[in-house]
């Protein structure tokens, strides 16, 4: 009888495993994941924002935007660093000219 239920027991637990390997990692791996976009993708929103209340424009256009870019890469860059979150430099230019388009957007449609 012992040997019947220490056999019935490993087959549950193996089930056990298979299934928590299987489906719960998974959905807690992309919770975990979307969560941490989420907080990277508010973190560049902020820094766009003070960019462009900081940093004031002059007669040459591009330079400024290129120094605004080049401040919020640097401060997303460290935020990103001091979290242990790894992104490519592509990536990150992507959300910030994403963030640009977006606060631009709303400036018009507050307009």
């Amino acid at each position: 009888m012992n040997e019947i239920t220490f056999i019935i027991l490993k087959i549950i637990i193996s089930i056990s495993v298979v299934a928590i390997t299987k489906y719960i990692l998974p959905c807690l791996k992309a919770y975990f994941v979307n969560k941490v976009d989420a907080r990277v993708k508010e973190f560049i929103e902020l820094s766009v924002r003070a960019a462009e209340q900081t940093i004031k424009k002059t007669a040459d256009e591009t330079s400024v935007g290129e120094l605004k870019k080049e401040t919020v890469i640097s401060a997303v860059t460290n935020y990103l660093n001091r979290h242990n979150i790894e992104m490519s430099y592509d990536q990150l230019s992507d959300m910030i000219e994403a963030a640009v388009y977006e606060m631009n957007n709303n400036k018009i449609s507050q307009e």
